[in-house]
């Protein structure tokens, strides 16, 4: 690998509209600035003999490098650079202005043994790691990542589904691919709402009102609330959402007599537990929880943006009031990538003869 730039760090300093000498020592990975300075055509396309700031300052780093590089270089192998200049220094700071110059130089190493698709997927899960592309944010689109690392679509698509596999990133239909939220751990000891949850993660919790109606309760549902089956009770649909991302599909069941209150407020605003308690006066004592492991169906998947089949935690939850009343029936299903429950139990002592 060659690093000696065809412009040199003098040329770059005039050319910056910076004159600041920070002596800025910064590590950043190698595939950042797979180098294509062999060649004296910049990026640009342009074939004067001036190039453009995005260029100089590319050859600029690798002038810089403190750190020589030989034989076939590996993507995710890292090395330290010394940017004498502010401009400099802001770029390998990975902004977003100049990620997508930087991104230009990471072709995959095709005299390496690991498989092309494996690469690519090495160098994006280090960026989601180190911080480049954060939890939320949109991966560059199809077209870019396919001209940044010079490969075929197939091999991008197998990369994209190994990065999905390990829950890494996550495509949300009609909008990209985004980068998955960590794991979400909750606990299981208390009886609480999603909003309560969430906002005890740091998350910024809302939600999508589906359907809200009143119908006849079915077998299963008048069995759930104590109620005769054909009872008129009120049924709510929400998708629970954290951080933007879909996390809950609620089913809620609610006798007539309170739910036909409840639906009267904004229920994408207004979390049902809070009002039941705050505004309607219903103290929730306790709660039945039963979980499951499934599979998303049609329904379940298009409402939490996840494929058909995607794996499921469902959760039966029944809340009772006063005089162990049961006022409150819901079905959660959660996705299986986004969350997992953990409690703690104590030993029950054996009786002793």
């Amino acid at each position: 690998m060659n690093l000696k730039p065809p412009w040199t760090a003098t040329s770059f300093h005039e050319d910056s509209e910076s004159k600041d000498s920070l002596g800025v020592i910064s590590e950043i990975p190698l595939g950042t600035l797979m180098e294509r300075t062999t060649s004296r055509v910049p990026m640009t396309g342009r074939r004067d003999s001036r190039p453009s700031r995005a260029d100089v300052h590319l050859t600029h780093a690798l002038a810089c490098m403190d750190t020589s590089v030989s034989g076939p270089a590996r993507l995710s192998s890292r090395i330290s650079i010394r940017c004498p200049t502010h401009w400099c220094a802001t770029c390998f700071a990975l902004t977003s202005r100049h990620h997508d110059v930087m991104m230009s130089y990471m072709n995959a190493d095709r005299n390496s043994q690991l498989p092309l698709y494996a690469q690519v997927e090495a160098v994006l899960a280090a960026r989601i790691a180190d911080g480049t592309y954060p939890p939320g944010t949109q991966l560059p689109n199809e077209a870019s990542l396919l001209a940044s690392f010079n490969i075929s679509r197939t091999t991008l698509q197998k990369t994209v589904q190994n990065l999905i596999t390990r829950g890494l990133i996550e495509i949300r239909r009609g909008k990209g691919t985004f980068v998955t939220q960590p794991r979400l751990t909750q606990p299981l000891t208390e009886l609480s709402g999603f909003v309560e949850d969430m906002r005890a993660h740091g998350r910024h919790p809302s939600a999508r009102l589906l359907a809200r109606q009143v119908e006849t309760a079915s077998e299963a549902v008048a069995g759930k609330l104590a109620l005769k089956p054909g009872t008129p009770v009120v049924h709510i649909q929400r998708v629970r959402i954290a951080d933007g991302t879909p996390l809950s599909f609620d089913e809620t069941w609610l006798p007539k007599d309170i739910g036909e209150k409840i639906i009267e407020n904004d229920l994408e605003a207004e979390p049902i537990f809070t009002l039941l308690e705050e505004k309607y006066g219903v103290a929730l004592i306790e709660a039945e929880y039963r979980l499951e492991a499934i599979a998303a169906d049609a329904a379940v998947a298009q409402a939490l943006e996840v494929a058909t089949g995607s794996p499921i935690f469902l959760i039966e939850r029944t809340s009772y009031s006063d005089e162990n009343r049961p006022v409150d029936y819901e079905k959660l299903y959660y996705r299986g990538d986004q969350i997992q429950f953990v409690t703690r139990l104590a030993r029950r002592k054996p009786n002793l003869p």
